[in-house]
């Protein structure tokens, strides 16, 4: 009687759960009433059109928080166009998009944890979508059958692609698996016919079966230094690949069907140099056509340059920016028998700002203290404790842990990309407290952290929120976010700007889109738009380097055709340049930065300095005594530089 009994109970447990799906304002619900959580869940008359999904819905005088997308909740809603999922969801349970052939766009919030197995199958026409930093996992299947998907931001807290996530996806061009990836599916990007590059992280170290099987149109691919085992088919019928990066010092095992179909024969592997006999010992490693080993790059800048200058900012509720800072190295000091470099700061406080009568309050210009770099170690001196102490170590690798403060802090992956104003390599660095992770930060090799050289998470120096403006060596600008510019800007030198006129002079670079993206329907696959331009003011230059990837040639000529600038830059690197044209003479300039493949040509104007001739000195050298002195830069001088100078606020130039 008693087995008989918990029969009926199961039975009628699924007709007590469907009692608590309600409708409300035309979505359907599955309500918790212990929890006061709802899921969403599938309508009977299918959804249609834009859905825009609240965050808490109220029945019955309880509030409900929306929490997840259940699972089938769209399923084969043809006529569904778009989606807006509220901050409140943190799950996408399983095919809950499945079938969706008209959705265009989904809106996926950093609240959302988990994206289950096949939530956007077969989503034919989704063209792009966005996942947040707060999904660890791509569950299998997710984005199979996503025919129209032409890109897609994987970031660097996904640990795996699972198998067959992004078959069949047959307009994807390329893709980018951050750091952070150790596994990847089975299948998961088979048949990625328009795929013509991928690059596989350090920190994958087997690549599965069929992975990138059928990818026909896959011409580049480069495989990280921990990859152990290449499975069969993995690059199977590939082809058009012409190129094969592999950097594992240890000779990847592999099936003699990895390539079946593809032409190795006429591809090129590039591998470490150490390595060069090894690969082509071994079979079928040794059937490509060239074996030749990885250009060297040391991608590694100094954190202490001379010239060096950042940018900041201070976040703040009335204006993007509420004071800017200087900070820039004043000569040279020793200390404890190390050479360091002495940085500085100059504050400006607008009288709008909140804190303004405490700020007023601290001197202008003061000593903030002295680093000193060494075998990629960063250290700082504190002048309280008379020791130095080590800020960062760019010699460590992935997942390694430095000690500061005798508290752990583990090292992220090497990235590129994806950073705001950034062009070379960035890790993140995540504070450890009793073996949880607490406190993140982001350094910039070269730059430092992305709130600033001096503001961390380990010392806390300033007490203010800072934010990273730029950073600059002489003229070269090598991290720009100038998504506050405007509110740094100083009134009366708001810039003008120009476009560059783009002329191919021998072949197409990599970056100019292909006929055939255009035959696809790529708005920006005729190259129309303009990829560089220069803003300008009576004192300064900038040119705007980020979508170069090379090095060129920047000249600027006069009306008489005489050069007045030249450089030659690695814009690889380097993402703008700030050119003082401060003494340039009242007229119409040509700005030319070009290569042997491609030029760029934009003009601008200048006006007159309005610096008298009384105000002109001949020699650099002359004193102005008891003047206070700065440059363009808001550094403070000891003596006349040659250029502009303002002295007591007053323009000198010295020739």
């Amino acid at each position: 009687m008693k087995k008989l009994l918990f029969l009926f109970i199961l039975l009628l447990s699924p007709m007590m759960a469907k009692a608590d799906v309600v409708e409300i304002n035309g979505i359907c619900y599955n309500l918790n009433n212990i929890t006061h959580e709802a899921e969403v869940t599938m309508n009977p008359t299918l959804y249609s059109g834009a859905v825009d999904i609240p965050s808490t819905v109220i029945y019955g005088d309880i509030t409900y928080d929306v929490t997840s997308i259940g699972i089938e909740a769209f399923f084969d809603c043809r006529n569904l166009v778009s989606v807006t999922i509220p901050n409140s969801v943190i799950a996408i349970l399983d095919h809950a998009f499945a079938g969706c052939r008209s959705l265009t766009t989904v809106t996926i919030p950093n609240s959302v944890k988990y994206i289950y197995w096949g939530a956007f199958y077969y989503c034919n026409n989704l063209t792009s979508i966005i996942i947040p930093n707060s999904v660890t996992s791509i569950a299998s299947n997710t984005f199979e059958k996503c025919y129209s998907l032409t890109s897609i931001t994987i970031p660097n807290s996904v640990t795996s692609i699972g198998s067959l996530a992004f078959k069949e996806c047959k307009s994807l061009v390329s893709i980018v698996i951050p750091n952070s990836v150790t596994q990847i599916g089975m299948s998961a990007f088979e048949q990625c016919y328009s795929l013509t590059s991928i690059t596989i992280p350090n920190s994958v170290t087997s690549i599965r079966p069929r992975s990138f099987l059928d990818c026909s149109s896959l011409t580049t691919v480069t495989i990280g230094s921990g990859t152990e085992i290449i499975n069969e088919y993995a690059f199977g019928n590939c082809p058009k690949l012409t190129d094969l990066y592999c950097c594992a010092v240890v000779v990847p095992t592999i099936d003699e069907v990895v390539f079946y179909e593809t032409p190795i024969e006429l591809s090129t592997l590039h591998v470490p140099a150490t390595s060069l006999d090894a690969y082509r010992n071994v079979s079928p490693w040794n059937k490509f056509g060239a074996i030749v080993p990885l250009e060297t790059q040391d991608d590694y800048r100094p954190f202490i340059e001379d010239g060096k200058v950042w940018k900041l900012g201070g976040r703040g509720s009335a204006s993007p920016v509420q004071l800017v800072e200087y900070y820039y190295f004043d000569g040279d000091t020793i200390i404890n028998g190390k050479t360091c470099k002495q940085m500085m700061c100059q504050r400006y406080v607008t009288p709008d700002h909140p804190d303004y009568e405490a700020f007023a309050k601290i001197p202008s210009l003061r000593n903030v203290g002295a680093w000193y770099e060494e075998d990629k170690k960063v250290y700082f001196y504190n002048a309280i404790s008379k020791q130095f102490k080590m800020m960062y170590n760019f010699s460590l690798g992935d997942n390694e842990t430095m000690l500061i403060e005798n508290y752990p802090y583990v090292i992220g992956p090497k990235q590129t990309g994806g950073l705001k104003g950034f062009k070379g390599v960035y890790r993140d660095v995540m504070w450890h407290f009793d073996g949880v992770p607490y406190v993140n930060t982001t350094w910039l090799e070269g730059v430092g952290s992305i709130d600033g050289p001096i503001k961390n998470v380990y010392l806390g120096y300033e007490y203010y929120a800072l934010f990273m403006m730029s950073c600059t060596v002489g003229d070269e600008v090598i991290y720009l976010n100038d998504e506050y510019e405007d509110g740094a800007t100083p009134e009366g030198a708001r810039k003008k700007r120009f476009d560059f006129t783009h002329t191919v002079k021998i072949q197409p670079k990599s970056r100019i889109k292909s006929e055939e993206r255009l035959r696809a329907g790529d708005a920006d696959a005729s190259g129309t738009e303009q990829p560089l331009y220069g803003e300008y003011n009576d004192l300064q230059l900038g040119i705007n380097l980020d979508p170069l990837d090379d090095a060129y040639q920047v000249r600027i000529t006069n009306e008489s055709g005489k050069v007045v600038y030249e450089k030659a830059i690695n814009a690889g690197s380097i993402v703008a340049l700030n050119i003082d044209i401060s003494a340039y003479a009242e007229g119409r300039y040509t700005v030319t930065v070009e290569n042997n493949q491609e030029s760029f040509t934009g003009e601008f104007d200048t006006q007159t300095t309005g610096i008298s001739d009384a105000a002109r000195l001949n020699d650099k050298d002359e004193m102005i005594n008891d003047k206070t002195i700065y440059n363009l830069q808001g550094q403070r001088l000891s003596s006349l530089q040659k250029g502009l100078n303002i002295v007591n606020g007053q323009k000198i130039y010295v020739k």
